[in-house]
């Protein structure tokens, strides 16, 4: 997994690298002259970004302080299958009103199997996890397997669980892949009754 650290020097934080997540952190203001955030691999200097929740961490890495799991955190940090199809079969937005989550998915579908799922996700972390944990249990699976197998449940579990206040993250890429294989399904059988008739 990797690591974002931030180091003692001047602040006053701990002298081990600390596993910070992106949403812990701000670049340093972009209207100061040179201060440009500079990057050394997937370690981050403490000089180049700027601690918004210093107090939270303390002496402890924020895994230890984390509500999330492991796999939650990786797939948050590290989110697979990212981005757009351009042949898609299928594109479907969904979202949650209540929190203001947006997932928009895109399959490739052949033979009644998912080739490929790429997505865009406005979100919290949970929201991002699930979203990319949901397209690699999607990927290579029949349409029904997916319906069967890819639930609110099991992408919970995948990530070896959610807050629950959190669960209806996963919820939004479950009812996102639904959606999307109703879809499939509605265009086939419309294009089936016009070949027909």
């Amino acid at each position: 997994m990797p690591q974002n650290g931030l180091g003692a020097g001047g602040l006053g934080l701990v002298p081990e690298p600390l596993l910070v997540p992106p949403f812990f952190m701000k670049h340093v203001s972009s209207n100061q002259p040179g201060r440009k955030p500079k990057m050394s691999g997937d370690v981050c200097a403490e000089a180049e970004l700027e601690p918004i929740a210093k107090p939270f961490y303390g002496n402890m890495s924020i895994m230890e302080n984390s509500i999330y799991s492991a796999k939650v955190m990786d797939h948050f940090a590290s989110p697979r299958n990212v981005g757009t199809i351009e042949d898609a079969n299928v594109v479907v937005q969904v979202g949650d009103p209540g929190c203001g989550d947006g997932l928009l998915i895109f399959l490739k579908i052949e033979d009644d199997t998912i080739l490929d799922m790429k997505y865009k996700i406005f979100g919290c972390g949970a929201a991002i996890a699930t979203s990319s944990v949901a397209s690699e249990m999607a990927r290579g699976k029949t349409l029904d397997q997916v319906l069967e197998e890819v639930t609110e449940e099991s992408i919970a579990a995948a990530l070896d669980g959610l807050p629950d206040e959190k669960l209806h993250c996963s919820n939004l890429a479950a009812s996102a892949l639904r959606a999307g294989i109703c879809e499939y399904r509605e265009i086939r059988s419309k294009k089936a009754l016009d070949q027909a008739g």
